[in-house]
């Protein structure tokens, strides 16, 4: 198996795939609701199975992932990893995510575990998290991992395609890109309480709120039936 990582002169921003969402619309039934098919569990595998290619483990000195929704694509990519039969690179989960602040109209960043945690400073480290979004909470770690100096690496599987804080030449790893939906699975939380309860966010498909697919397909070229 080779290994080919991006770089900044090949920019994922221009050759990353896009996935659309189904022509038309494909409910899934939970256990009293009803979600929208965004991505099927084969499209997740194969590019699961591209980013597990194109990034070599071994060339860095750990991997941190983001709980909780890094947690899903560690364990996926290191479960094709481990078929090379090598020791892979120790793994350290941080947790990085952004809150509501006291005065309820800007978003501030918390840090249950930040990088500076496990006191490891001048390595080369991969950072691994299921989505991006605005980039505020990688823009975080990046400048946290520079103040000690550690040369962050970061992949993610899914980039919304909206408006971000950091360029995207910063990632170095996209598996593909979407739309920008509100979206769950693959690690990701579906953030609605009328949802969360009744759907893993660790499943190997991507969904949205039915009511956003709805909206979606109404104001899109997509038919609904």
């Amino acid at each position: 198996m080779s290994f080919s990582p991006l770089t900044q002169e090949t920019s994922p921003l221009r050759i990353k795939p896009f996935v659309h969402p189904p022509e038309k619309l494909i409910k899934i039934k939970l256990t009293t609701q009803e979600v929208a098919l965004v991505a099927d569990a084969r499209t997740i595998k194969h590019h699961l199975d591209k980013l597990a290619s194109d990034i070599d483990p071994y060339s860095f000195d750990n991997i941190f992932y983001n709980l909780e929704g890094g947690e899903f694509l560690k364990n996926e990519l290191c479960k094709r990893w481990k078929r090379h039969f090598r020791p892979l690179p120790p793994c350290y989960p941080v947790e990085y995510h952004t809150i509501l602040a006291p005065n309820k109209r800007t978003l501030e960043i918390a840090k249950p575990i930040p990088i500076s945690f496990f006191n490891i400073k001048n390595t080369n480290s991969l950072l691994l998290d299921d989505l991006y979004d605005t980039g505020a909470t990688l823009k975080a770690i990046q400048l946290e991992s520079k103040k000690l100096n550690i040369n962050l690496t970061t992949a993610v599987l899914v980039s919304k395609n909206a408006a971000k804080v950091i360029p995207e030449p910063q990632l170095s790893y996209v598996g593909f890109e979407i739309p920008d939906l509100w979206i769950g699975g693959c690690g990701t939380n579906l953030s609605r309480e009328d949802l969360d309860h009744e759907f893993d966010r660790n499943s190997p498909l991507l969904v949205m709120p039915l009511d956003i697919a709805t909206e979606f397909y109404h104001s899109s070229r997509y038919p609904i039936n």
